[in-house]
């Protein structure tokens, strides 16, 4: 009697937890309307200003997701890697390109680079403070590792 009271439990658990989601699905779908509305609106937009635009040239983007092609902290310790593997002084733009080819990323597209190079930047100047890298002042900073 107990397993079947401890499955019992469970179903109605279960239920709940369904019916609680038919409870949600009036807002989501007059949000979901609403978002077709707006996306219709901008398209009329986009194609007065730009008569050739289609939407399908448009990629859904996922807010507040981590995009670069390495795992969190992983640009850093590349960065630093590269630094130290370096014979001469590097620009932050030289330092990327590397990262992405040790990445296995070689041919990655615009966005991509640009996502690595910022990356890079903030570890430099965050390294800078800290008294682990210099650079030499000038304009297109080549950085080194501080000796």
């Amino acid at each position: 009697m107990g397993h079947w009271l401890h499955e019992a439990n469970e179903k109605a658990a279960e239920i709940a937890r369904i019916e609680s989601l038919f409870e949600c699905l009036g807002a989501l779908r007059e949000r979901e309307e609403h978002l077709r509305h707006v996306l219709g609106c901008a398209n009329v937009v986009m194609k007065e200003i730009n008569p050739g635009w289609t939407m399908d040239d448009l990629k859904p983007v996922k807010k507040h997701v981590h995009k670069a092609p390495s795992r969190p902290g992983e640009i850093a310790r590349l960065t630093l890697d590269i630094l130290r593997d370096a014979s001469e002084p590097l620009t932050a733009r030289e330092i990327a390109v590397r990262a992405i080819n040790r990445l296995g990323q070689d041919g990655a597209d615009k966005e991509t680079v640009e996502r690595v190079y910022k990356a890079v930047e903030a570890t430099l100047r965050a390294k800078l403070k800290s008294g682990l890298v210099q650079h030499d002042g000038n304009y297109g900073r080549k950085w080194k590792i501080a000796v």
